[in-house]
């Protein structure tokens, strides 16, 4: 019967390195969202108040 309960240490890093790679892609896109959602909240507020002026004319 084989030791499975042993995992190198290379195979230890390289997940961890991977996970790493991952939790830094997740905050990127997460910081693009704000962004994003930042700017769409901004733009529908104009959006809303120019809808809400009465035409005068």
């Amino acid at each position: 019967m084989s030791d499975t309960s042993s995992v190198s240490s290379t195979s230890s890093a390289n997940i961890d390195s991977e996970i790493d790679k991952m939790t830094s892609a997740f905050n990127t896109a997460i910081e693009t969202n704000e962004k994003i959602t930042a700017v769409k909240t901004e733009k529908g507020a104009e959006e809303t108040a120019a809808q809400q002026r009465p035409n005068i004319g």
